[in-house]
Protein backbone atom coordinates (compact mmCIF):
# COMPACT_ATOMS: atom_id res chain seq x y z
CA UNK A 1 0.00 0.00 0.00
CA UNK A 2 1.39 3.70 -0.54
CA UNK A 3 2.70 5.98 1.75
CA UNK A 4 0.33 8.59 0.76
CA UNK A 5 -1.80 9.65 -2.09
CA UNK A 6 0.23 11.66 -3.62
CA UNK A 7 3.00 8.83 -4.29
CA UNK A 8 0.48 6.91 -7.05
CA UNK A 9 -2.21 9.99 -8.14
CA UNK A 10 0.35 10.48 -10.78
CA UNK A 11 0.36 7.03 -11.80
CA UNK A 12 -3.14 6.78 -11.84
CA UNK A 13 -4.71 8.53 -14.46
CA UNK A 14 -8.08 8.11 -16.29
CA UNK A 15 -8.84 8.11 -20.46
CA UNK A 16 -8.54 12.13 -20.31
CA UNK A 17 -5.64 12.09 -18.81
CA UNK A 18 -6.88 13.62 -15.31
CA UNK A 19 -6.24 11.73 -11.78
CA UNK A 20 -8.73 9.34 -10.31
CA UNK A 21 -9.62 9.52 -7.01
CA UNK A 22 -8.27 6.48 -4.99
CA UNK A 23 -10.97 7.17 -2.35
CA UNK A 24 -13.19 5.94 -4.57
CA UNK A 25 -11.32 2.30 -4.97
CA UNK A 26 -12.13 -0.43 -2.76
CA UNK A 27 -8.45 -1.29 -1.80
CA UNK A 28 -7.81 1.79 -0.44
CA UNK A 29 -8.54 1.81 3.47
CA UNK A 30 -9.67 5.20 4.33
CA UNK A 31 -8.82 4.42 7.87
CA UNK A 32 -5.56 3.54 7.81
CA UNK A 33 -4.70 6.82 8.19
CA UNK A 34 -6.84 8.01 11.22
CA UNK A 35 -5.04 5.05 13.23
CA UNK A 36 -2.07 6.45 15.05
CA UNK A 37 1.24 4.92 14.23
CA UNK A 38 1.80 3.38 17.26
CA UNK A 39 -1.44 1.42 17.29
CA UNK A 40 -0.83 -0.02 14.40
CA UNK A 41 0.75 -4.17 13.32
CA UNK A 42 4.51 -4.43 13.14
CA UNK A 43 5.38 -6.06 10.13
CA UNK A 44 8.36 -8.68 9.26
CA UNK A 45 10.13 -7.81 5.99
CA UNK A 46 10.15 -10.23 3.11
CA UNK A 47 12.10 -12.70 4.04
CA UNK A 48 14.48 -15.25 1.67
CA UNK A 49 13.70 -18.54 3.35
CA UNK A 50 14.95 -22.10 2.16
CA UNK A 51 12.79 -24.04 -0.05
CA UNK A 52 12.40 -27.17 2.52
CA UNK A 53 11.65 -25.01 5.11
CA UNK A 54 9.02 -23.25 3.77
CA UNK A 55 7.56 -27.00 2.72
CA UNK A 56 7.33 -27.72 6.42
CA UNK A 57 5.98 -24.67 7.87
CA UNK A 58 2.89 -25.13 5.19
CA UNK A 59 2.23 -28.46 6.11
CA UNK A 60 2.57 -28.03 9.65
CA UNK A 61 0.45 -25.34 9.61
CA UNK A 62 -2.15 -27.63 7.01
CA UNK A 63 -1.98 -30.16 10.01
CA UNK A 64 -3.33 -28.22 12.67
CA UNK A 65 -5.19 -26.51 10.11
CA UNK A 66 -4.23 -22.89 10.76
CA UNK A 67 -3.49 -19.96 8.77
CA UNK A 68 0.07 -19.11 7.96
CA UNK A 69 -0.21 -16.48 10.53
CA UNK A 70 -1.28 -17.76 13.26
CA UNK A 71 1.08 -20.70 12.85
CA UNK A 72 3.97 -17.78 12.19
CA UNK A 73 2.41 -15.62 15.29
CA UNK A 74 2.66 -19.01 17.84
CA UNK A 75 6.03 -20.07 16.75
CA UNK A 76 7.08 -16.17 17.41
CA UNK A 77 5.63 -16.38 20.72
CA UNK A 78 7.05 -19.62 21.91
CA UNK A 79 10.03 -18.24 21.00
CA UNK A 80 10.19 -14.52 22.20
CA UNK A 81 6.77 -14.74 24.40
CA UNK A 82 6.89 -12.44 27.44
CA UNK A 83 6.60 -15.65 29.59
CA UNK A 84 9.80 -16.62 27.84
CA UNK A 85 11.31 -13.05 28.50
CA UNK A 86 10.34 -12.66 32.06
CA UNK A 87 11.90 -16.28 32.47
CA UNK A 88 15.01 -15.83 31.30
CA UNK A 89 17.20 -14.91 35.05
CA UNK A 90 16.08 -18.30 36.85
Amino acid sequence: MPQNKKNILHILKDNNNKDININNFTSYNKTINNIPQTKRKKQLPTLTIEDWLIDNFNTEAKRKKWSKTTLMNEILKERYGRENIQNEDD
